[in-house]
């Protein structure tokens, strides 16, 4: 945009004898920096609800991870709510997510007993009572909840 409207400029300039001053603008246009839209990437550890499974009286949920983190995860434990499609809280678990190398996806199973998986409407990441190998609080704060099933994943 800025060489058209500089183009432009120096067009109209030019039968005035403003040629010179034109060539000067135009100069300092060009060796003036471009706004870029690149940014630092925030370090992410997704977890995303890849599908949902009914299997004898249980809801097997799959997880897939991803640790964007500076360093490994030795271990991670994180604290879930598990709410039923009206809302209304249904109990507490825990969920043993292992180690989780750098930047490779990991996928990880729970099975949700007496619970049909069309009876849950979200699943919330209450916290990570294990967390280990990161900087304190990183599995929270970091945590980019997903899902691409019905049940919403939140954090």
């Amino acid at each position: 945009m800025r060489s058209v409207t500089a183009s432009l400029l120096c067009r109209l300039t030019a039968g005035v004898g403003l040629a010179a001053l034109c060539a000067t603008a135009t100069a300092a246009q060009d060796a003036a920096p471009t706004p870029t839209s690149t940014s630092a990437s925030t370090p992410a550890l997704s977890l995303t609800l890849n599908t949902t499974q009914d299997e004898a009286g249980s809801c097997t949920l799959t997880f897939v991870l991803r640790n964007g983190l500076a360093a490994p995860v030795g271990a991670l434990v994180y604290e879930v709510a598990l709410f039923d499609a009206a809302g209304t809280l249904d109990r507490l678990m825990l969920f043993d997510m292992g180690a989780l190398p750098l930047d490779r996806p990991r996928v990880r199973r729970f099975s949700v007993p007496g619970r049909a998986c069309a009876d849950l409407g979200q699943v919330l990441v209450n916290g990570a009572p294990t967390c280990t190998g990161v900087a304190p609080g990183a599995c929270i704060d970091a945590l980019r909840p997903g899902s691409d099933t019905a049940i919403e994943v939140t954090g």
